[in-house]
């Protein structure tokens, strides 16, 4: 917005009903301070960023980027089930003190597949939680409690 001489910038971002827009202002805030200098960037997120997949047999892929809300990583998973099922899972994590990246109220979205390629959505759950942790090989280790669940995968580069 243009009033006279003075340019005010403003950003909404809407990911989906859980995210509020005062992170998506923070994030910009702590994005301008590291491009003039007065804050240093924050590299905590790094070792767990990139594209990853499933150890054994390749299917499930992850991709960990910086989300835009301060010191948060967006997750989005991939796997699937069958020729015609494919789960996914969007969720949004911190970088705890332990060095582990956690998660919950997460989404997970089950889409099933005809012969034709059209999709539908078979379900969708909103209170996926867990964590990603390195181990000492460099391999991300997934822990997944949703649904009282308590499954590991290991994912690579």
């Amino acid at each position: 917005m243009v009033r006279g001489e003075t340019e005010q910038l403003y950003e909404a971002v809407m990911f989906d009903d859980k995210f509020r827009l005062s992170e998506g202002m923070e994030g910009w805030y702590y994005a301008v301070a590291e491009q003039l200098g007065v804050m240093s960037p924050d590299t905590s997120l790094d070792p767990f960023l990139g594209s990853w997949h499933e150890q054994i047999a390749g299917r499930g892929t992850l991709t960990i980027s910086v989300s835009i809300a301060p010191g948060k990583a967006k997750i989005e998973a991939s796997w699937p089930d069958s020729v015609s099922v494919r789960y996914t899972w969007d969720l949004v994590a911190s970088l705890d003190e332990d060095g582990m990246l956690r998660y919950a109220d997460g989404t997970k979205t089950v889409y099933e597949y005809d012969e034709d390629g059209s999709e539908w959505v078979l379900e969708e759950g909103w209170e996926e939680n867990g964590w990603f942790e390195l181990n000492d090989a460099g391999e991300l280790i997934w822990h997944d409690e949703s649904a009282g669940n308590s499954r590991e995968s290991v994912f690579v580069r």
